[in-house]
């Protein structure tokens, strides 16, 4: 059964289940049909609504926004100022923080990270030690992969796809049906 904890000014309402060994403190919020299980945590400031799973050893902390159906499992991390909205999953140790705000149909897993003043929409996945950072703008169909970073104020387009340890940086704007991969740099 486990030993879930609801503490200090932390609100659990609605239908939400905080089930497992489970932690909801500070002055977190959990509202709507979520479900915050195993050993999750959701700590401080952290409002999670909608339909969201927070499952594992994943935590969601700060004033971190989840709302929809988002999944936030494994050792995954949502912290900061982050706002979350949409079909999004977060997991196998992935890292979205900082300022960004992410929305849409998007998958963040496999070491990849999300963070600082990025903005994501559409349908876009990072996968394999991804990064995107900086101020960075995703939107399309988008997938970023395999050591690939997006960073500083590039702009992505469309279908486009940056692996193999590519870059992408500066203010590059790249759209439409793009590979981009071998450590090559876009800037």
């Amino acid at each position: 059964m486990g030993e879930a904890v609801v503490c200090q000014d932390a609100r659990v309402m609605d239908s939400a289940v905080v089930s497992g060994n489970a932690v909801v403190s500070g002055q977190a919020k959990v509202s709507g049909s979520v479900v915050v299980t195993d050993n999750a945590q959701v700590t401080d400031g952290a409002k999670v609504s909608g339909s969201a799973v927070v499952s594992g050893q994943s935590q969601v902390r700060g004033k971190a926004k989840v709302n929809g159906s988002v999944t936030i499992m494994d050792n995954a991390q949502v912290r900061d100022d982050v706002e979350l909205a949409g079909v999004i999953t977060v997991s196998v140790n992935a890292l979205v923080c900082g300022n960004a705000l992410v929305t849409g149909e998007v998958l963040v897993t496999d070491n990849a990270q999300v963070r600082d003043d990025v903005e994501i929409s559409g349908k876009v996945k990072f996968l394999g030690n991804a990064q995107v950072f900086g101020s960075a703008l995703i939107s399309g169909s988008c997938r970023i992969e395999d050591d690939a970073q997006v960073f500083e104020h590039a702009e992505l387009y469309g279908r486009v796809r940056v692996k193999d340890r590519a870059q992408v940086h500066g203010s590059a704007v790249v759209y439409g049906k793009v590979k981009i991969k071998g450590k090559s740099n876009v800037h």
